[in-house]
């Protein structure tokens, strides 16, 4: 009989009878604590992994606009394509409504973005066949802009409504009267105004009568991950947004 007891219990007879070793876990499995330390056991290093690439991602999208030989960059996201040379004469335009630029050393580039929405890529394939909008390509830029806007380096954005809402709706966007100390005239609502009410518009209409009639201009909030490094470049973002949105 003593030997079957050895037999069944040979942690009471070693002394261990209900003591955990130093690292059993002791948290209560079905509690909330016990699910997330198991989930975090089994899934940490695709957390790790996923989280990185994003990271790498936004990194790759920012350097796909940015400009060493540039001060700032303005995004376009919207359903418009400009041609390279095109894109040159709007930098050009953005750079001389710069402050204190009379000597044209300040530059501004764009990037553009090149995004349908639904019912764009539903017109267009009905219009000029399933083949005129890649829908992979579409889905991509839009992915960019989204990460753009996170990463927060660009902080004046002219965009098609249901992208600026895409933004607004989070707070995205500052108020146009804490830049302005007061919403101005041409004001499409608190946070942005239609490009075509713009000075930015009427220095060349024709080069910009290809966007959207409700295209808007507004500006980002101060990114707190860009904060540190790009003070100075917002601050400057600041000031051409208020040069260019003048009625």
């Amino acid at each position: 009989m003593k030997d079957d007891k050895k037999l069944q219990a040979p942690d009471r007879l070693l002394g261990r009878e209900d003591k955990p070793e130093a690292g059993d876990i002791i948290t209560d499995p079905d509690s909330f604590a016990g699910k997330l330390s198991n989930f975090w056991y089994y899934e940490k290093w695709k957390v790790i992994i996923a989280v990185a690439a994003v990271i790498v991602f936004v990194i790759c999208c920012f350097q796909m606009c940015e400009n060493a030989d540039t001060d700032l960059t303005v995004m376009y996201a919207g359903s418009c394509y400009k041609s390279k040379a095109e894109v040159t004469e709007i930098e050009k335009i953005l750079s001389g409504f710069m402050p204190g630029n009379a000597d044209g050393e300040k530059k501004a580039a764009l990037c553009q973005l090149h995004i349908y929405s639904d019912k764009q890529t539903e017109d267009r394939i009905k219009e000029l066949g399933k083949d005129s909008v890649n829908i992979k390509a579409n889905q991509d830029e839009l992915k960019s802009y989204d990460n753009l806007i996170l990463a927060g380096e660009y902080s004046i954005v002219i965009a098609e409504p249901w992208l600026y809402e895409r933004v607004a709706k989070s707070g995205g966007f500052r108020k146009l009267s804490d830049v302005l100390g007061k919403v101005p005239e041409n004001a499409a609502d608190e946070y942005s105004v239609r490009l075509r009410d713009t000075a930015l518009y009427r220095a060349k209409p024709e080069l910009f009568a290809d966007y959207t009639e409700d295209t808007v201009i507004a500006l980002r909030t101060e990114s707190v991950l860009a904060k540190k490094t790009s003070a100075a470049v917002y601050n400057r973002s600041c000031a051409l947004f208020i040069e260019l949105i003048k009625p």
